[in-house]
């Protein structure tokens, strides 16, 4: 620990003052300012106005009393570490207090300057990495959702926001439109002055494209040179050209990038709910062979959607482009015991020919209902070909979101896929993201138990990003965690991913749930996973 130790003392009695402020002066090794103050209001004053290291507070003070004078000083400084006095030796008290976020537990009498120097190290190393791992996790969640060159949503958050836009235009009787842009010569600029010009030219392009719309729209950068965005709550069909006419303008103003001057142009192809679909996957078509018609204009061109477009759409040379809406192929990568090396389970992981040109582990949870379901068909189906040629039926975990299995149809089918896997003997598993589980507690609780008693196992994913508490894991009728890749990747270089995987891997054994880890790339991590006593493990 680096530089000067900032410490607020909050204590009321002057001889528990003193003798603090001597155990300090026995830690020689330590580079520490103190700052006594001697009630809450005076403590919670001075953080306001100052920052500190860490915090020593008495919980019986003369204006505030008990754990609620810690959880009122919190409020104040979330970020800050407190370390907790008092004279009261009582363990069961101690664990409560540690659980509403208290750093440490120090009894007055029982305290050392050994004792007080390796609290007060350990409570802002903690707090240091808490906050770390809380910034890491954001920042995941952010890439997660959105293009990581642009900035812009990607695939996922668009449609998310697209049907939940879908959802209340039919609920109110509104009109929608959907925007297909494609960059006009984009590939000239690439192969002439290279990508990294490319990408920054996309970059720019992208921030205009986000400086024409309302906050209540979203724009999507979805391929290479290829955008989409929606436009809630249009009256006509003129409003969404009017939109289109000033994206086209804006984005044929020439951009400099040091000494180039690059004219750029966008075809822009324009579908309407509830005139030319009822659905996202006819609404993307629609709007895409527009933006075809549109392109057949010439540059800087948009166009409205006609039926007359459909059939010239399906013979136009660029269809193979329609990456939102691509059948992907199925891929099934083993899970194998980690004690016998025995492959026990299948992870069925779809992957488009982007991913598989980009290096991406696909597995996402789809965006079109249409691919989710030939995804479960697919699988039922697969799993009746290996029956029949003999082979002894195995569980395969498949990754869904909530939004899927809150459909009964959904629900139906995956019943309906789980018998043919194993007659309902829960050999088909579906695997949701913790995150999103914990960020909808009561709806996933009861959906959970709605796919057990159709015979579906249940997996939690990503396991450790998103917040969960025992007491919420224990209401949900999981049958495996899998550990989030991030703490894998980081095993056993660094001591805390370690510690949190061993105590993921303990908590669940305690509940009786089996733990599979992700992402095992080296021996190093398979012996330390062994004996933390992690069930199963997938490269």
């Amino acid at each position: 620990m680096n530089g000067e130790i900032r410490i607020l003392l909050v204590e009321d009695s002057a001889g528990d003052a003193r003798l603090f402020q001597e155990h300090l002066r026995d830690a020689s090794d330590l580079h520490t300012s103190l700052l006594h103050v001697q009630t809450f209001s005076a403590a919670s004053e001075t953080l306001k106005q100052q920052e500190f290291d860490v915090v020593f507070l008495d919980l019986s003070l003369p204006d505030s009393t008990g754990l609620r004078t810690f959880e009122r000083l919190r409020r104040v400084a979330p970020e800050t570490p407190i370390i907790l006095l008092t004279g009261r030796d009582d363990e069961e008290f101690a664990v409560k207090a540690v659980k509403r976020g208290a750093q440490d537990y120090l009894v007055k009498g029982q305290v050392d300057s050994t004792l007080l120097v390796r609290a007060m190290r350990y409570a802002i190393e903690r707090q240091h990495l808490m906050v770390e791992m809380a910034k890491t996790r954001e920042l995941e969640k952010h890439l997660a959702y959105h293009d990581s060159l642009t900035d812009l949503p990607n695939r996922q958050l668009f449609f998310d926001r697209l049907r939940q836009a879908l959802a209340n235009a039919r609920r109110y009787n509104r009109q929608l439109a959907i925007l297909f842009l494609d960059l006009d010569g984009f590939k000239e600029v690439n192969d002439t002055h290279g990508h990294t010009v490319g990408d920054a030219l996309l970059k720019i392009l992208a921030s205009k494209l986000k400086s024409c719309i309302r906050e209540s729209d979203t724009v999507a950068r979805i391929g290479g040179d290829e955008f989409i965005l929606f436009l809630n709550g249009i009256k006509r069909s003129e409003d969404a050209v009017t939109v289109a006419k000033k994206l086209i303008a804006r984005l044929s103003e020439p951009v400099r990038l040091e000494n180039l001057l690059l004219p750029v142009s966008t075809s822009i192809g324009i579908s309407l709910y509830p005139q030319d679909g009822e659905d996202i996957l006819t609404l993307v078509k629609r709007a895409d062979a527009a933006m075809y018609q549109a392109k057949r204009k010439g540059n800087g061109s948009y166009q409205l959607f006609t039926r007359l477009f459909a059939s010239d759409r399906a013979g136009c040379s660029g269809a193979g482009r329609e990456v939102t809406i691509e059948q992907p192929t199925l891929y099934y990568q083993p899970q194998a015991c980690i004690q016998s090396g025995r492959v026990v389970a299948l992870d069925a992981v779809p992957m488009s020919s982007a991913d598989q040109q980009n290096g991406s582990s696909g597995g996402e949870p789809r965006f079109l209902d249409e691919t989710g379901r030939w995804l479960l068909t697919t699988i039922g189906s697969q799993s009746r070909s290996w029956c029949a040629a003999g082979l002894h039926p195995i569980p395969i975990s498949v990754k869904l979101t909530l939004q899927e299995v809150e459909n009964e149809d959904y629900l139906e089918l995956l019943e309906q896929v789980s018998h043919q896997l194993g007659d309902g003997r829960e050999l088909l598993r579906v695997a949701l993201r913790e995150s999103e589980v914990m960020q909808n507690i009561d709806l996933a609780t009861t959906l959970l138990r709605s796919m057990k008693k159709r015979g579906v196992g249940i997996s939690l994913d990503d396991f450790g990003a998103g917040y969960s508490s025992l007491s919420q894991l224990k209401r949900l009728p999981v049958d495996m965690l899998t550990v989030d890749a991030t703490f894998v990747a980081g095993v056993p270089e660094d001591p805390d991913a370690t510690a949190i995987v061993s105590a993921i891997v303990a908590m669940a054994h305690s509940l009786g749930i089996k733990v599979t880890a992700k992402g095992v790339s080296n021996p190093q991590q398979f012996q330390v996973l062994q004996s933390v006593r992690c069930d199963v493990l997938q490269g």
